[in-house]
């Protein structure tokens, strides 16, 4: 009988040697970038499978392409309901990155740090429930859902998806001190297109990405101590 237990045991074990590590158990996003990643790791013998993604905040996207596409970005709300999302192979890796969807600074006399979670469901016989926390400086969320009163307003772009070349818009109710960079999809400043005070009144500008490849881009408007971004496509 105990012989009979313990291959039930051993079989058990030895379907589910899963062993699921991270390189760092936090992700950050700050002032100089909105994004971050962090390698899974599976150390087992078997195929670590991720079932389910899950995040307080829907204003996440995550890249885990295994072919290195870093345009797929996927929104965390749309993986919470997915099951079997991807596969790493045993003594195998995968890179995964997080964006901010939408951010919004608000203007604060403190440098709180706020900490949200992502959870990673998996069938790992460690960590089956990984969570990794999410240090941030800055309020995720759209302008719209803010009750906030703001002296400017930043339009979305046009044309979108563009090639090569789109205009920006943004309106001004207070003469400011005004910041207007371009983001890659990695968080990384690519151009700085406005820096300087500006007077009361309506500006347009355009940015011309015939440098640049294409894939998801972010414009970044900061207007004092606030700030808004929002996404662009440069389509070729």
């Amino acid at each position: 009988m105990k012989t009979i237990i313990l291959l039930i045991l051993v079989s058990f074990f030895s379907l589910h040697a899963q062993e699921i590590s991270v390189s760092r158990d936090t992700m950050s996003v700050g002032d100089s970038s909105f994004s971050d990643s962090v390698m899974i790791y599976n150390n087992g013998t078997n195929i670590l499978v991720i079932d389910s993604i899950r995040s307080n905040n829907s204003n996440y996207l995550l890249n885990y392409d295994p072919n290195g596409d870093s345009t797929k970005w996927i929104g965390v709300s749309e993986l919470s309901d997915t099951t079997d999302i991807f596969e790493i192979q045993p003594n195998d890796s995968l890179e995964v990155k997080l964006m901010v969807a939408a951010i919004l600074v608000k203007a604060s006399k403190t440098n709180d740090i706020k900490i949200d979670t992502i959870y990673f469901y998996n069938n790992s016989i460690n960590l089956p429930n990984l969570s990794i926390k999410i240090t941030n400086n800055e309020t995720i969320g759209s302008v719209e859902n803010e009750n906030i009163p703001f002296n400017y307003k930043l339009y979305q772009n046009y044309p979108n998806p563009f090639n090569p070349s789109t205009k920006i818009s943004f309106s001004l109710k207070k003469a400011s001190v005004v910041d207007l960079k371009i983001y890659n999809n990695l968080g990384q400043e690519i151009k700085q297109i406005i820096r300087g005070y500006k007077n009361i009144g309506n500006y347009e500008v355009e940015f011309d990405g015939k440098e640049f490849p294409s894939g998801v881009y972010y414009y970044r408007l900061k207007v004092g101590n606030n700030s808004t971004t929002k996404k662009m496509i440069l389509l070729r």
